[in-house]
C-alpha cells in the first residue's frame, strides 16, 4: 500500500457502531419509553382539540418532540456536555414564536406550549434512568390535560372563604410548624408539639377531600353519595345534619336513615388509613375485623334500598376541616385524649384504656385512634390498642343511633336502628371473641 493512502480517511469508519451492545440496546429500549410519553400526551391534544381548532402540537409532533429530548440528552453524554440545555433552549424560542402567532389569532391558551416543554424534558430524564419519576409526571399531566371541564367547573364552586380557610391554616403551619420542638414537652412524654401539628393537618387533610367531594359530587348526585363523602369527613356531623333534615323533609326520612348508616360504614376504612399510615402492625390486626364490619354494612345499605329514583339534592351541614376553629378544636381534643390515655394506662391499665376510648368514641372517633397508634407502650399491647378502638366504633355508633332517636322522625329512628343494630351485634361478637382469647 503507498504511503499516501493512509491520510485518506476510511469512509466506512462513521458507520461502524460506536457504541457496544449492551449499552445500545438500553438506550433503544428508553427511546421507546419516551415516544410512547409523547404519543400518550399527543393523543390527549390530539382528542381535547375541536374540529376547527389548529393546535402547536398534536399525535405527530409530541413523539417527535420526545424524540428530540431524548436525543439531546444522548448529545449531551456523549458529544458536547451542553448540548440538552442549548437545544432546550432553541426549542422553548420556537414554542414562544408558535404561541406569539396563535396568540395573534385570539387563541391565549398556553397548555400545549407548556405541556411540549415539559415533554422535551420528561424525554431528557427517561434517558437519564429517571423513568418512574418521568412516568408518574407523565400520567399526572395527562391527568391534568384530561380533566380539564371538571377542573374548571371546581374552580368556579369553591368559595372565596374556602380558599382563604386553606391559604391561612397552610400559611400558618409553614410558619409555625418549623418553631415548634420535635420532642416532648410534658411529664407523661406523650405531647410532642411538631408531631401533633401534624397529625393534625393530616386529618383535616383526609376529611377535607371528603368535604370536597360531598359539597361537589354529593350535593349533586343525592343523598347517597352525600352520605359516603361525608363519612369520610365525620358520620358523627352528618347523621346530626340527616336528622333534623328528616324532620323538614319527612317524606325523605327512610332515604336519610339509609344516609346515615352507609356513611358509619365509611368510618371504618378510614380508621384503616390511619393505622396503615401510624402503626402498621396495628392496621394488620384490624384489617380483618374491620373489613367484616365494613361488608356487613354494605349488605345492610344493599338491603336498605328503597328504590326511589330521586334523592333529592340535600347538603349537609358540615364544617369545613380546613377553617383554623375546627384544626385547632381537633389539635385540643387530641392533646386531651393523649393525655387521658397515657394516664389510665399508667393507673388503669387495659380497663382504663377502653374506658377512655368508649368515652372519646362518642363524639370522634379520629383522636382516640391516633392515640392509641401514639401511647402503646407495656401495659396498652397491640390486641388491647384494638379493642380499644373497637369500643370507640361500637360507642360512636349507640351516640348515632341516640342522636337519630332524638333528632330524627320516627322513620328515619327505626331504619338506623335496624341497620346499626346489625353493626352492633357483629361489633360486639368480635369484641368478646377478642377479650376471651387474652382472658
Amino acid at each position: 500500500m503507498q504511503p499516501g493512502i493512509d491520510v485518506i480517511p476510511d469512509f466506512f469508519d462513521g458507520l461502524k457502531n460506536r457504541l457496544p451492545y449492551e449499552v445500545l440496546v438500553p438506550i433503544i429500549q428508553k427511546l421507546v419509553i419516551a415516544i410512547f410519553i409523547g404519543l400518550l400526551i399527543g393523543l390527549e391534544r390530539e382528542h381535547a382539540k375541536r374540529q376547527t381548532d389548529k393546535i402547536f402540537a398534536g399525535i405527530r409532533t409530541f413523539p417527535l418532540i420526545a424524540i428530540a429530548g431524548f436525543v439531546s440528552a444522548f448529545l449531551s453524554e456523549y458529544i458536547f456536555s451542553y448540548a440538552f440545555p442549548l437545544i432546550f433552549i432553541a426549542f422553548g424560542m420556537l414554542v414562544w414564536i408558535a404561541y406569539f402567532h396563535s396568540s395573534g389569532r385570539g387563541h391565549v391558551g398556553i397548555t400545549t406550549e407548556i405541556t411540549a416543554l415539559l415533554v422535551f424534558i420528561l424525554s431528557g430524564l427517561v434517558y437519564w434512568n429517571f423513568l418512574l419519576f418521568a412516568g408518574i409526571v407523565t400520567v399526572v399531566v395527562a391527568i391534568f390535560l384530561s380533566f380539564k371541564v371538571q377542573l374548571h367547573n371546581f374552580a368556579h364552586l369553591v368559595e372565596e372563604k374556602e380558599i382563604y380557610a386553606v391559604l391561612k391554616l397552610a400559611i400558618l403551619s409553614v410558619i409555625i410548624l418549623p418553631l415548634l420542638p420535635s420532642r416532648t414537652i410534658d411529664p407523661l412524654d406523650v405531647i410532642n408539639p411538631r408531631i401533633l401539628w401534624l397529625l393534625v393537618i393530616f386529618v383535616a387533610g383526609i376529611s377535607f377531600c371528603g368535604y370536597l367531594l360531598t359539597k361537589f359530587i354529593g350535593y349533586k348526585k343525592g343523598i347517597s353519595y352525600t352520605a359516603i363523602f361525608g363519612g369520610l369527613v365525620s358520620s358523627t356531623a352528618l347523621t346530626f345534619s340527616f336528622s333534623k333534615k328528616s324532620k323538614e323533609n319527612s317524606e325523605l326520612s327512610t332515604i336519610y336513615g339509609n344516609g346515615i348508616v352507609l356513611a358509619s360504614l365509611f368510618i371504618y376504612p378510614k380508621v384503616l388509613i390511619y393505622l396503615s399510615v401510624l402503626d402498621f402492625e396495628l392496621f394488620a390486626l384490624l384489617l380483618p375485623e374491620l373489613t367484616i364490619l365494613f361488608v356487613t354494612g354494605l349488605v345492610i345499605a344493599y338491603f336498605n334500598k328503597t328504590g326511589h329514583s330521586q334523592q333529592g339534592n340535600t347538603p349537609a351541614l358540615l364544617q369545613n376541616p380546613f377553617e383554623m376553629k375546627a384544626a385547632l378544636m381537633f389539635g385540643l381534643i387530641f392533646m386531651i385524649i393523649l393525655l387521658t390515655t397515657k394516664l389510665s394506662q399508667i393507673y388503669f391499665g387495659s380497663a382504663g384504656s377502653y374506658i377512655i376510648s368508649v368515652l372519646a368514641g362518642i363524639t370522634n372517633i379520629d383522636a382516640i385512634t391516633i392515640s392509641l397508634a401514639r401511647v402503646k407502650g407495656n401495659e396498652i399491647t397491640n390486641v388491647i390498642a384494638a379493642n380499644s378502638i373497637l369500643f370507640a366504633l361500637l360507642a360512636n355508633t349507640i351516640s348515632k343511633l341516640m342522636i337519630a332517636r332524638v333528632w330524627g322522625t320516627k322513620e328515619l329512628s327505626l331504619r338506623t336502628t335496624r341497620g346499626f343494630g346489625i353493626l352492633l351485634a357483629v361489633t360486639i361478637l368480635i369484641l368478646s371473641f377478642n377479650l376471651i382469647l387474652i382472658a
